[in-house]
């Protein structure tokens, strides 16, 4: 299966999202000062252009070894706190290197190279095709609808999620690729309050990859939908 195509055009489709995004902030929201729990836009961006370059040091070795990350909160909050005081130029220029770097290491690999399991070592169970879209395509759209929906625009919030998962799922068609796609639209829908539609795809999502309800029955994306009845049937209290 060639992947490489549509991998490059979903990096691409990403990347214009975030421009599009960045280009709605007006102009007074732009260096608004913000809170470890209460991030501004610019501290989101500046989250996954943070993120993204990692991402990119490991492609290219300047990153030697991978101590795992023990806390992410902790890891986070370290991150915000670096970049908290950058202007938003600044982190619109980290935001273009993150986007630059990367397009160049997936243009130059081979399809042999996105299905290998041992480009990165540290993340050696899976291929790294499916990181890439873990860490570029997911993080950054998801972000992108919670900022969407914290403006008010929910349909923005689960439109750029939508149109993505035709090319998702035509990268595997193994159950847990596939019921992981659908779920992470449903954690788009529930984010931006659509209950019914959230629950339909998370019911659907569940049943192609059981093996997700465990963090489902936690996740806090999917908070909106707790006291729903239809919830609570999937997820009864255990004694």
């Amino acid at each position: 299966m060639e992947r490489k195509k549509t991998i490059i055009r979903l990096i691409n489709y990403t990347w214009n999202e975030v421009q599009e995004f960045t280009a709605t902030v007006p102009s007074a929201d732009r260096e608004k000062e913000s809170l470890p729990h209460d991030w501004s836009a610019k501290d989101h961006l500046a989250h996954l252009a943070h993120w993204q370059i990692h991402f990119n040091d490991q492609l290219s070795r300047k990153i030697k070894s991978d101590d795992p990350i023990t806390d992410l909160d902790k890891e986070n909050l370290r991150i915000y706190n670096l970049h908290k005081n950058k202007s938003w130029q600044e982190v619109m220029d980290m935001v273009d290197d993150a986007c630059q770097g990367f397009t160049r290491h997936v243009k130059a690999m081979s399809e042999d190279d996105l299905n290998s399991v041992e480009i990165i070592t540290a993340i050696s169970n899976r291929p790294l095709w499916r990181t890439i879209m873990g860490n570029t395509i997911v993080h950054a759209l998801s972000h992108l609808s919670m900022l969407y929906s914290g403006a008010g625009d929910t349909d923005k919030a689960v439109s750029i999620q939508e149109r993505i998962l035709d090319d998702m799922q035509s990268l595997d068609e193994s159950p847990r690729w596939r019921g992981t796609n659908i779920y992470n639209l449903a954690c788009a829908y529930a984010l931006a309050d659509k209950k019914e539609k959230a629950m339909y795809y998370l019911k659907e999502s569940l049943s192609i990859n059981p093996e997700l309800s465990s963090w489902a029955s936690q996740d806090p994306d999917l908070e909106t939908l707790r006291g729903l009845p239809e919830y609570r049937q999937l997820f009864p209290p255990t004694e």
